[in-house]
């Protein structure tokens, strides 16, 4: 269906009244009018997958290793915009597929019976009858498509002789589901739709100091909305940028300020009404603030600890915190803008170590985020590393903002490039 153009049967539907006659073709063309809306709803405004259950075992739990799996009870939509409904447990059997080794599909797609007479008691004779929705779970050689979905694949090893001294390798449950050995299920390829609403959160640019350099500015906003639109890729998220967001109660309307400290700021000379709604937007709001500094301007990293640690206590984020670990894993920070000498970054508690969303970094990853370093353009390696540590900051800054939740971030992560 392309864009402003809507199927020939949504332009007009029965408007029933009194004494109309409700033939078969009447009866069929109003149910179908809705089923149908339902579907281009299914079709165009959710993913398709599966919605819940569905999960595929290993026959067991007493018989661990077998030749067929279970299929758990569930509900899915596929591309055409049905819903396939598994009520019970079902079992399925490679024994039908006789398959030599190689990669095996179970795939679930959805039928209908043919109209079957209803001779349920009151109904016989009155010519009602019914078509079933149907599920059909099945073994395939070849990788599903559309609209037929994947509930799992198992990679088989070669199939070799019974012997005593050597029993036949079955189907079992995968003993590291993040990598699946030969004869294991592989559940990695399941296509889930998600039941998260859409996410909209505003991220904003601050500064201080006097902008002597307007370009490294400009490329600083460029690469926050670079990080930005990859951040968005995953179709959930949708970030929008103000630049020059006033350091004052307007910052409240944002999940995220990234405040750039240009050159020669005198901290200890911020005025009192900027303190104030700084700490606000930390400590009261609850919002988080990450803090650069120019290239130029690096020097003044001490200065920036002392003014912040009068709202909390400074610590370097280290290899385990959320900062380097989710949803991207780093041993260690990413290079930054300057290649020789290693960035830094601190994370600010209260006497109660809860992290109070202000992260201050030497890093300069903002420069970086848009392809930029000191000694020239950065490499497709570096960039990606610094755009993967700034999508960490995100999703560390909208899951403080509960706009995100930690099951969502595992997921962004696995459906990462």
């Amino acid at each position: 269906m392309s864009d402003g153009q809507l199927p020939a049967e949504f332009a007009q539907r029965i408007k029933a009244e009194d004494g109309m006659a409700i033939t078969a073709d009447v009866w069929n063309e109003a149910h179908d009018y809705h089923r149908r809306i339902l579907q281009t709803h299914l079709q165009h405004g959710h993913s398709h997958g599966i919605l819940t259950g569905l999960n595929v075992l290993a026959r067991g739990p007493k018989n661990n290793e077998d030749k067929a799996v279970v299929v758990m009870p569930g509900v899915a939509t596929d591309s055409n915009g049905n819903i396939i409904i598994v009520p019970n447990q079902t079992t399925l059997t490679l024994e039908a597929l006789k398959p030599e080794g190689g990669w095996v599909y179970l795939t679930l797609a959805y039928g209908e019976s043919v109209a079957q007479p209803d001779n349920s008691p009151g109904r016989t004779g009155l010519n009602v009858k019914h078509i079933r929705h149907e599920y059909k779970p099945a073994w395939a050689l070849t990788e599903p498509s559309a609209p037929t979905i994947e509930l799992a694949r198992v990679r088989l090893a070669p199939r070799e002789p019974t012997v005593a001294s050597k029993p036949e390798l079955k189907i079992r449950n995968a003993s590291r589901p993040s990598r699946p050995g030969l004869n294991e299920i592989d559940l990695r390829f399941r296509g889930t739709v998600s039941i998260q609403p859409n996410v909209v959160a505003a991220l904003g640019v601050a500064t201080i100091g006097n902008v002597k350099n307007p370009a490294h500015q400009r490329a600083c906003i460029s690469g926050l909305r670079v990080l930005a639109q990859r951040f968005g890729q995953s179709g959930k998220v949708y970030l929008g940028i103000d630049e020059n967001v006033p350091l004052n109660a307007s910052m409240n309307d944002y999940a995220l300020i990234y405040l750039i400290v240009n050159e020669q700021p005198q901290m200890d000379k911020v005025d009192k009404a900027v303190c104030e709604a700084l700490y606000n937007y930390v400590m009261v709001r609850g919002g988080t603030l990450f803090v650069e500094c120019a290239p130029a301007n690096r020097n003044q990293v001490g200065d920036l600890l002392t003014f912040f640690q009068q709202m909390a206590m400074s610590a370097p984020a280290e290899a385990g915190h959320t900062l380097l670990s989710k949803p991207h894993f780093f041993a260690f920070l990413p290079t930054g803008y300057v290649t020789n000498e290693p960035p830094k970054m601190y994370v600010f508690r209260d006497s109660n170590k809860v992290e109070k969303g202000i992260i201050l970094s030497t890093g300069g990853y903002g420069m970086v985020w848009s392809g930029l370093q000191q000694s020239g353009p950065a490499s497709r390696e570096t960039i990606r590393a610094a755009h993967e540590i700034g999508e960490n900051l995100i999703a560390y800054a909208l899951k403080k903002d509960r706009l995100i939740w930690p099951e969502w971030v595992e997921n962004y992560a696995d459906s990462g490039d």
